[in-house]
């Protein structure tokens, strides 16, 4: 796709302060909470930072969303004859290249949850650490 669709992130950190938070509040028991950062980068803007980070080009091109699904679904149908698992899959490309909007008001409503930590910045701490551990993924 374009990827000017939104990724569903939330950071570690926050992420472990709201299961800390979670465990404290009686009302919490039962109830179910869908947990993200209410301002997501794109893709492209996460994906730039990653490369940034990693002293990579960023990357110039891309597939359509449906190019993807159907070159996807090639490869899943080549890797039953390779018995290697296919570089891409169509659940993949369907997370990358769709939008998916979870209500999030009860982290916030019910809880007072609010992500602290920026993704872009997250993104960037945690693709350094990996680089200067010499992982060149992570």
């Amino acid at each position: 796709g374009s990827g000017e669709n939104r990724v569903d992130l939330i950071h570690v950190n926050d992420a472990a302060g709201f299961v800390a938070l979670v465990l404290e509040k009686e009302k919490a028991i039962g109830r179910v909470y869908n947990l993200n950062h209410p301002d997501n980068p794109t893709w492209k803007e996460m994906i730039s930072a990653v490369a940034e980070a990693m002293g990579v080009p960023v990357p110039d091109r891309h597939l359509s969303y449906w190019t993807a699904i159907m070159v996807s679904a090639i490869m899943e149908e080549i890797s039953k004859f390779t018995k290697k698992p296919p570089r891409l899959t169509r659940y993949a490309a369907r997370v990358v290249g769709r939008e998916y909007i979870y209500v999030t008001d009860r982290m916030t409503s019910e809880l007072g949850f609010t992500p602290a930590i920026d993704l872009i910045k997250g993104i960037r701490e945690c693709a350094t650490q990996a680089m200067a551990k010499g992982r060149n993924s992570f």
